[in-house]
């Protein structure tokens, strides 16, 4: 409920997680599935990283920290994430820089090179070639067609 009333980074995705195991798991009892106590302890731990993973993309994050936090190998935790979100670590946390570099982007109030930083990139060119490739244009040709100035 904190999620969802502080409205925190990331909160959809959160509790969109959550209702899914909380579905999943009405219907296995119903059903007369046991459910892998597990299956579940991954899930939730995969939403809190979900969750660190939106507060701060803006950091050098890397697979063995997540995998780490959740005490997890790094293959078991790449194989739990993919499982529960159908990306791996490193592409949803791209997913969420493009995101939030499209949003100041189109505020029009940074230039690129700090918008490129503020996500948690260390480049420019590899924020640039990385944007063009997720969004399909340049983030220069980005801003101009959709900067709010």
């Amino acid at each position: 409920m904190a999620e969802y009333q502080e409205r925190i980074i990331g909160y959809r995705d959160i509790l969109e997680a959550l209702s899914e195991i909380i579905c999943h798991s009405l219907i296995r009892g119903i059903v007369g599935i046991k459910t892998e106590k597990n299956l579940i302890s991954d899930n939730f731990e995969i939403g809190n990283i979900i969750e660190y993973m939106h507060q701060h993309f803006a950091q050098k994050i890397t697979v063995e920290m997540l995998a780490k936090k959740v005490n997890m190998s790094k293959s078991h935790f790449i194989r739990i994430f993919k499982k529960v979100t159908g990306l791996s670590p490193m592409d949803y946390l791209i997913n969420i820089r493009i995101e939030k570099a499209k949003k100041l982007l189109s505020a029009g109030s940074k230039n690129i090179s700090e918008i490129s930083l503020l996500c948690g990139f260390n480049s420019l060119s590899h924020f640039s070639s990385t944007f063009s490739k997720h969004v399909g244009i340049s983030p220069s040709k980005y801003n101009s067609m959709y900067s709010r100035n």
